[in-house]
């Protein structure tokens, strides 16, 4: 339910992963965009120094020209040209460590803060001097409050002589510039995850909302009513499917208890008539003690003949409780299905003499198989047995065994009145009888409480193969016991 531990922690568990997939997103997106935004800086800079360092060394060459003197050129032209940001220099000639360095006010009388102190150019002169005379060289050397950044070009005057232009930017700048871009992205990508979180947290209620609904749902179906179904409110999404399954799932459940309740009912009433008989024999003999001895006898033959219908009906019961949940193992061996049959028409013989039934057998000879002979000889059995009891007075019965081309086909027909339509969509459910055999109580083999078709169908099932009613007519009925050679 919405309020519960569990769907909170799914709650914070998907706000979570959807916020840390964000934050590395944004973190990736900003640290890539701080590099980019770095390296432009740095750039746009360096630019700057290369156009102030050129165009200061024409203006050098134009006042040497002029003047006709370095020491005036290189004063005018310091003092006649800046550029914001930049400070300008002229190193001294060969042998010579002087360093001329732009006035602090400009020809107007201005006053001008340097970018870069003196002091600075002058304890970075070491560092300076290794570059090579007649390169373009851009290079970061120690001083300012963040480094300084130093571009050295050689001016050539026209008598072949030169000067060596010093342009240099104090890094600081740039450094509180590329500051307040990283606070900037920090306080966007913090801005950014708040605000994920609280979405994501607003759209992950909302988005299990529909699984409370279900689980609120689920909660109040009991097993006494199971025809309730959970809420499908989209049903082409994901939990619209989650939803329909459960459903599917209930409707199965209920199918499943409907057959268990009528099976426990089945079986009581199966077992009620047979234990009935069994006390009102005992509680007769029981209330004449002075009853002859052949009464007694009469009795416990009517209690002997009810124990073993009750016996077969509680073995049937069990093997299809251990079928049902899958403990009722196989156990292949080799066989020959003809004698199966043979000997199921031996058992049967007294039962089909006792109603005048005649029982033709025509089986393929040596018809191996690999199966269970107990579940298998149970099948036929069964089979047999139905049939015999269904087949009109003095009527036939006939067996017919051949193969196919990769399986064994097993026709049990009879000539009795046949299934009824009716039944026949319902012939192989448990304790399923017709009326005709619920009425008239005939003698069998087998437990006759409407298991037997049941227990035979799970057995040919279990073989890899099927039973079905082939025909259920008037002029009798005939079942297809199919056994396929390689499935075990």
């Amino acid at each position: 339910m919405i309020g519960t531990p569990a769907s909170r922690s799914i709650r914070l568990r998907l706000t979570m992963w959807y916020a840390a997939t964000l934050a590395v997103s944004l973190l990736v997106f900003a640290a890539g965009a701080f590099w980019i935004i770095q390296r432009e800086v740095v750039l746009r800079a360096d630019h700057l120094l290369d156009e102030a360092t050129r165009a200061f060394g024409t203006e050098l060459a134009l006042e040497y020209e002029m003047l006709g003197g370095r020491e005036r050129a290189v004063d005018e032209a310091l003092r006649g040209v800046r550029f914001r940001g930049v400070t300008l220099a002229v190193l001294g000639e060969a042998g010579d460590s002087s360093l001329h360095v732009a006035p602090e006010e400009s020809i107007t009388g201005a006053p001008i803060q340097p970018s870069v102190s003196r002091e600075d150019l002058v304890a970075a002169l070491p560092a300076l001097r290794l570059a090579p005379g007649d390169s373009l060289e851009i290079l970061t050397v120690p001083g300012g409050t963040a480094g300084i950044r130093v571009h050295l070009h050689r001016a050539r005057f026209g008598d072949g002589s030169s000067a060596m232009v010093i342009a240099a930017h104090d890094r600081a700048d740039d450094r509180a510039a590329l500051r307040n871009a990283g606070l900037g992205f920090a306080a966007l990508v913090l801005l950014a995850l708040v605000g994920a979180v609280a979405g994501g947290y607003v759209l992950a209620r909302r988005a299990l909302e529909p699984i409370a609904s279900i689980s609120r749902q689920a909660a109040a179906i009991g097993a006494a009513d199971l025809s309730a179904r959970v809420p499908v409110s989209n049903p082409d999404d994901e939990l619209g499917a989650l939803a329909r399954v459960i459903n599917d799932l209930l409707q199965r459940l209920q199918r499943a208890f409907a057959v268990q309740r009528d099976f426990m009912a089945d079986a009581s009433h199966e077992l009620r008539t047979p234990l009935a008989i069994v006390r009102n024999e005992a509680n007769i003999a029981l209330a004449l003690p002075d009853r002859p001895g052949p009464a007694y006898r009469d009795a416990l033959r009517v209690v002997e003949h009810e124990s073993v219908r009750m016996s077969a009906l509680v073995e049937d019961l069990f093997l299809l409780s251990r079928a049902d949940g899958g403990g009722q193992p196989l156990r292949p061996e080799p066989l020959y299905l003809d004698d199966m049959l043979r000997d199921v028409v031996r058992a049967t013989r007294s039962l089909a003499e006792l109603r005048q039934v005649h029982v033709s057998l025509d089986a393929a000879p040596d018809a191996e198989f690999v199966g269970d002979v107990g579940l298998l000889g149970r099948a036929i059995l069964n089979l047999v047995d139905n049939a015999i009891k269904f087949a009109r007075d003095a009527g036939r019965v006939t067996l017919t065994l051949q193969r196919d081309t990769d399986a064994w086909t097993l026709r049990v027909e009879d000539d009795g009145e046949g299934v009824p339509p009716s039944m026949q969509a319902r012939l192989f459910e448990r304790f399923v009888r017709g009326e005709e055999a619920r009425t008239r109580q005939r003698t069998t083999l087998t437990a006759g409480a409407g298991l037997g078709l049941p227990i035979a169908r799970w057995i040919a099932q279990a073989h890899g193969g099927s039973l079905v009613l082939e025909r259920g007519g008037p002029d009798g009925t005939s079942f297809v016991l199919r056994l396929p050679i390689a499935a075990l």
